[in-house]
């Protein structure tokens, strides 16, 4: 996006485009995670079986076919942001579960982490609890 300045000439306003830094190029992989990171956000606000590409380029200020470029399928998509889900929730679950501690304090620990993730990370638990829900054919089985 430009910005712009408004230059007051007497009774006459102005409009000055101000030159724009070109965007710095990401590698490969870190293009790949910005979208990511949009498709989650995309799929905490529109649901799983809304959320698409389209809403993902939306977030990501980009366009469509640069995110069929790496994700090349809905499916591949959805694969990618459950993925991403689960191995945050996975990791909690490994944290909190350690055998040094009572099935009670586990499961403390767990509430406690899922309590932050909540507060600090609303998308992954937003998308956790619709999953956990879903009883669609393409989001149970995983």
């Amino acid at each position: 996006m430009k910005s712009s300045t408004v230059k007051t000439l007497g009774t006459h306003e102005t409009a000055v485009a101000q030159p724009r830094e070109p965007a710095a190029r990401l590698t490969r992989s870190k293009r790949r995670a910005q979208l990511l990171d949009c498709a989650v956000t995309a799929f905490a606000r529109y649901g799983i079986g809304r959320a698409g590409h389209a809403q993902v380029a939306e977030i990501a200020g980009g366009s469509v076919p640069s995110v069929f470029r790496y994700f090349p399928a809905r499916e591949a998509l959805v694969a990618a942001v459950l993925g991403r889900v689960e191995r945050k929730f996975l990791t909690l679950a490994r944290r909190s579960h350690r055998p040094e501690r009572t099935v009670r304090e586990a499961m403390h620990e767990q509430a406690r982490g899922f309590i932050d993730v909540a507060r600090n990370e609303p998308d992954f638990a937003c998308i956790w609890l619709e999953w956990s829900g879903s009883l669609r054919d393409d989001v149970w089985p995983r």
